[in-house]
């Protein structure tokens, strides 16, 4: 950064592995979009910029505007850093304010409470494709079939959510875990 003039595709690639790395670690193995598994390498995914290089040439080589991100090909479907190229979020992705807006259907589908963000989640990153909210009710259903019955009480729901919020042993969040607590918040009120 104290370099004049210096761009991100001028980071040599060990240190751009090594900001991979780094941020997987952060983020628990899991896209910072759509939440499913990504793995440490640059076949698979992408460093995105969250305000992009070309309209923040000052935050080009920050790290806080970086997250990881899967490559975003679903089939023939585009969708997170795929589908989002160089368009401008009207949110931060890690931000807590817009975190809290965050709601999940239960066929699947995720939405903003505030409209400006819904349009973004939908239009710029393409996160209700469909086979993106198939992912999320197969993790959700799988989720289901580990624990019984019994253990659906507000005490175990409250257990399991915590264990959610978790990294396991590797360090890994389970995929699309937003969407499995969403839906397990929302048992737990009933």
């Amino acid at each position: 950064r104290r370099q004049h003039g210096a761009t991100y595709d001028d980071i040599p690639t060990e240190i751009k592995n090594n900001i991979r790395t780094s941020l997987i670690i952060e983020q628990g193995y899991i896209c910072a979009y759509c939440n499913c598994r990504i793995k440490d390498n640059s076949e698979t995914t992408n460093i995105e910029h969250i305000k992009p290089q070309s309209k923040h040439e000052d935050l080009r080589l920050k790290y806080g505007n970086m997250l990881l991100v899967c490559k975003g090909k679903l089939n023939k479907r585009l969708s997170c850093d795929a589908q989002k190229g160089d368009k401008q979020l009207s949110f931060d992705p890690q931000d807590e304010g817009f975190l809290r807006t965050i709601q999940y259907t239960s066929k699947g589908d995720i939405k903003s409470t505030n409209p400006i963000w819904n349009k973004d989640l939908n239009t710029i990153l393409n996160l209700n494709a469909s086979d993106i909210i198939e992912n999320r009710r197969t993790a959700f259903t799988t989720f289901l079939q580990k624990i019984t019955r019994k253990q659906w009480n507000a005490h175990k729901i409250v257990y399991w959510i915590d264990t959610l919020r978790t990294r396991n042993p590797q360090g890994m969040y389970i995929p699309y875990c937003g969407y499995i607590i969403y839906m397990l918040e929302k048992r737990k009120q009933r």
